[in-house]
């Protein structure tokens, strides 16, 4: 999941092998709408190990307490300025005398890189969009937009722009209902939230 916010192709591809069965059947190897549509369909999946108790659903459900996607920084899972579960400032850990002072620096410029990313569903919805106006005969497209919706009801909203969440379900549906009125997902999507 990092290697596709930063980009790296071919990070994406080696690593594609490491994801759960679901997930590898979606995406394979791509860094593209297919693995955009697996992170769909994987609410529970991370771009950090988090600590202490973890989420207690399987990375493939909907956790209806809101624990899906992830809403704080990319890099590490702490908090973002100006959350509601924001504290003191992170400390910084010392540097691990086994990198280079070049290891450091490009890890340091990916983690700020990874970080002027948006929150998860925001991320993952505007990159499953882009895909959709594209390619709007796609046969996934209804679907798409509906995990977006559906996943704005149960996405955290904990993070520095809370109306990016709320802008993107409105987009979804209503591109849901604009270009696909008779799908079975549009049937299901009466709302956006």
């Amino acid at each position: 999941m990092r290697a596709l916010g930063l980009g790296d192709a071919t990070s994406v591809k080696r690593m594609a092998k490491l994801l759960p069965a679901p997930m590898r059947q979606t995406a394979g190897e791509s860094d593209g709408f297919p693995a955009t549509l697996a992170l769909l369909r994987a609410p529970g999946a991370r771009p950090f190990l988090g600590s202490g108790v973890q989420r207690s659903m399987s990375y493939a459900d909907l956790d209806h307490y809101r624990d899906n996607w992830w809403c704080d920084r990319w890099a590490d899972g702490s908090p973002r300025p100006g959350s509601q579960s924001y504290g003191a400032a992170r400390t910084m850990e010392p540097p691990l005398a086994l990198l280079t002072a070049e290891q450091r620096s490009r890890a340091a410029d990916e983690v700020a890189r990874l970080d002027a990313l948006p929150q998860g569903l925001v991320w993952v919805g505007q990159r499953a969009m882009e895909y959709v106006k594209a390619h709007p005969q796609d046969k996934d497209a209804p679907e798409t937009l509906a995990l977006i919706v559906h996943g704005t009801r149960y996405g955290c909203a904990e993070y520095n722009d809370p109306n990016a969440q709320s802008a993107l379900s409105k987009q979804a549906f209503e591109m849901l209902h604009r270009m696909y009125p008779k799908s079975p997902w549009t049937l299901k999507t009466k709302y956006y939230y």
